[in-house]
């Protein structure tokens, strides 16, 4: 029973990590969200092949991880939920989805239906945040791939004139803020985001060393 309060101590502290960056630090997140939206370089816009195929492939491989990160949670999830039920049978506290325990007068399956809005609420917050941060780093690749197109083709397609020297530095001018601009949001990323996932890792390498510990000592 020891070990179970310690594995599900470590579950909430991981999700009170999230719940803390998702909502303690909201303000620096919808505006990471607002940056995206009001100074992110459009893909749709460029007509050269190669972009339309970075862009398509970054769009397919986020929305392949998403899939492939839900059916692992789901797995998982059900495992978690139901594994020991479907093995045991047994109406006691050691199948319910925390292992809780079951006051006198309480219906095993009332009680284990109850922890489902839990169990949910740990998978949305989990799921949310980890793609949260998977999309704003991906879409911020992108972003630095549309910045080195523009730098490579800087000075094509210019007149030897006062025109051609004006519309160069215009774009020098463009790809100079936007390169400032990303710099200032990578950083702002990394601020809104590191210490949670220093403190992530931390609390998996612990519960991963608890853990063993365990195993061995049985």
């Amino acid at each position: 029973m020891l070990d179970d309060r310690k594995s599900n101590t470590f579950a909430y502290f991981q999700v009170l990590l999230y719940l803390i960056c998702l909502y303690v630090q909201r303000p620096k997140v919808q505006l990471l969200i607002e940056y995206m939206k009001q100074h992110f370089w459009d893909p749709a816009t460029y007509s050269v092949p190669e972009l339309k195929i970075s862009y398509k492939e970054t769009m397919k491989r986020l929305r392949a991880k998403y899939y492939g990160y839900i059916v692992i949670m789901l797995v998982c999830a059900s495992a978690f939920c139901y594994g020991r039920i479907a093995l045991d049978g047994r109406h006691v506290p050691e199948n319910m989805t925390f292992k809780s325990y079951i006051p006198p007068g309480v219906n095993f399956w009332a009680l284990f239906a109850w922890q489902h809005i839990q169990a949910t609420g740990t998978i949305n917050i989990l799921t949310s945040m980890d793609f949260c941060i998977c999309s704003i780093v991906s879409l911020t690749t992108l972003q630095f791939r549309l910045l080195r197109y523009e730098v490579e083709t800087l000075f094509d397609g210019f007149e030897n004139d006062q025109n051609g020297s004006n519309e160069f530095k215009n774009k020098f001018r463009k790809c100079n803020g936007h390169h400032n601009f990303l710099l200032s949001f990578t950083t702002m990323v990394v601020n809104t985001f590191s210490m949670l996932m220093f403190i992530y890792m931390g609390v998996i390498v612990i519960i991963l060393c608890i853990e063993t510990y365990l195993l061995f000592c049985m």
